[in-house]
């Protein structure tokens, strides 16, 4: 069970403040124009409970994540995106998130999965994520992947501190977006009471294992990156439980 992870955010300094990003030293920054591409070629957005198999030639998947806090705030307030793979038996093999940035040869190829790490841009009050999948390199063994939006706990936060949240999947390689997740339409009230989302569940396909389909939860619920027992909880318990009753299967 993960529960505890290092956090490797205290190199961060709360008197620095620039225009110029703060980024993990073996990541590129995402430039303003690439998220402005992704929103502009959102061609099959996915509501809650919907599902979408991608064409055969996905490849590469990538799962960007921006978010903004408050400029009163005394601490940077992270809204962090992680990915938990999972086999076809439910067993969770893995997760991916900015403490565990690149996946291990127990899923497959080394770096089959990478995170960039914090990229801050302290002037803007601005932060980014990005999650990169090579499908290709992934062991068979890997079936599903969730990919988890949550508020970093240090400071506590709950969803409601985050500000302007989006997370959006897409083809790597065509920019096409598969799934795409607002938190603010939710109301304060309710965000005010979760720290994560679960986004949606990656899965191959029941016909073909080299065929991939998304399906979108926006499940609200509880835990952290590094404090993933509420998300499994759901991931392994909860959602099988409701599929079960509704008849849905895997």
């Amino acid at each position: 069970m993960v529960d505890t992870l290092p956090s490797p955010r205290d190199w961060i300094s709360p008197a620095h403040s620039t225009n110029s990003p703060i980024f993990s030293p073996t990541r590129a920054v995402v430039q303003d124009d690439d998220m402005e591409d992704i929103c502009n070629s959102m061609e099959k957005l996915l509501r809650k409970g919907e599902r979408f198999q991608a064409p055969a030639s996905l490849k590469y998947l990538s799962m960007k994540e921006r978010w903004y806090w408050s400029k009163s705030e005394k601490h940077i307030r992270f809204l962090d995106a992680s990915c938990l793979l999972f086999s076809g038996q439910g067993q969770f093999l893995e997760v991916i998130d900015y403490a565990n940035r690149e996946s291990t040869t127990t899923v497959g190829y080394k770096g089959a999965v990478r995170h960039s790490g914090d990229i801050l841009f302290r002037g803007d009050y601005m932060g980014e994520h990005t999650i990169d999948v090579d499908l290709t390199c992934l062991a068979p063994c890997v079936r599903e992947m969730y990919i988890t939006i949550s508020a970093f706990n240090e400071p506590p936060s709950f969803l409601s501190d985050i500000m302007q949240p989006t997370m959006t999947v897409v083809d790597r390689e065509t920019q096409a977006a598969l799934c795409s997740y607002e938190m603010e339409d939710q109301p304060e009230a309710v965000r005010a009471e979760y720290t994560s989302v679960t986004m949606c569940r990656v899965f191959r396909s029941a016909q073909n294992e080299n065929v991939w389909e998304v399906e979108a939860l926006g499940h609200m619920g509880h835990g952290s990156a590094g404090h993933y027992r509420a998300i499994l909880h759901y991931i392994q318990e909860v959602l099988p439980m409701t599929r079960s009753l509704a008849g849905w299967g895997f």
